[in-house]
């Protein structure tokens, strides 16, 4: 049974210390400072003054706070993702949370700042627990002054409002306040089947085309996200299918198919599941 407490409120934030060692992180091309969740968004929604201490500096996502040293914290484009690609210790892989949503986003130091990978990020969900982090592919990530990193936040009970949080050793804490369809994506999952995966029975070529149907039975758009690709090999490529609320979206994954034998198996694996077709070699 959840406690009175848990019930009452879910108040969700990412917080920045700075200070402390690392903890144990999608999508290239978004605009910097947007924040994308599947669905549009709305001008961010600063705490009320009644809610927010006297010693916090609310910016919107996107804008930097300036350290009294000099140098910047900056934290931008922020989104909730049901699954994320995650940096292995060989190869990117996708990565989901049972009964949680990531919210990911870019933190950035400008200046003569730390390392942004040392910077202490965590989330907090009313209690103030602490979960941990993981970093994101992305392809801004070779700029060694940003790192994507993502946090996995509980759907339950769904937050009342949510903000990114940088709390200094010394200094005002600084707050970038998620805009209210993030709020919203964050509490309302959604809920993806696998309807159809199809390969030719038939190739002569290295590229295969598969076909994939994917059905959203929950109550917001979202983006599907799976494995597809030779089982032979050690590491399959990540496809991602953006599917819209009761709806279902159609894609075409093409496998790179390496014909040992007379034939070749093509998998698909993704939070729910996995499917394999066998493909043989055309005479």
């Amino acid at each position: 049974m959840r406690s009175p407490a848990t019930t009452r409120r879910a108040v969700v934030v990412a917080v920045v210390s700075a200070g402390a060692g690392c903890l144990t992180g999608q999508s290239p091309g978004t605009p910097t400072g947007s924040q994308t969740t599947g669905e549009p968004t709305t001008s961010p929604t600063p705490p009320t003054p009644s809610e927010t201490p006297a010693d916090d500096r609310t910016r919107a996502v996107g804008d930097a706070y300036e350290t009294a040293e000099g140098w910047t914290v900056t934290v931008e484009n922020v989104a909730v993702r049901h699954g994320v690609r995650k940096f292995g210790t060989v190869h990117v892989d996708p990565v989901w949370a049972d009964g949680a949503q990531f919210v990911v986003a870019d933190v950035v130091v400008d200046g003569d700042g730390p390392d942004v990978t040392d910077l202490d990020v965590a989330v907090e969900v009313d209690t103030l627990d602490r979960s941990g982090r993981i970093y994101v592919h992305s392809e801004r990530n070779a700029d060694e002054t940003r790192q994507r990193f993502g946090y996995a936040v509980p759907t339950d009970p769904a937050p009342e409002r949510a903000a990114l949080v940088w709390r200094p050793n010394a200094g005002p804490t600084v707050r970038w306040a998620l805009d209210s369809a993030a709020v919203r994506a964050l509490g309302a999952a959604p809920e993806f089947s696998v309807e159809s995966f199809t390969a030719p029975e038939t190739a002569t070529g290295s590229e295969l085309e598969t076909t994939l149907t994917v059905r959203n039975a929950g109550e917001r758009d979202g983006r599907f996200l799976a494995e597809v690709g030779d089982a032979a090999m050690s590491d399959q490529p990540e496809f991602a299918l953006d599917v819209p609320a009761g709806e279902t979206a159609t894609g075409r994954p093409t496998v790179s198919a390496h014909f040992d034998d007379d034939e070749v198996t093509v998998v698909l694996r993704w939070e729910n599941g996995t499917k394999e077709r066998r493909v043989r070699r055309s005479k």
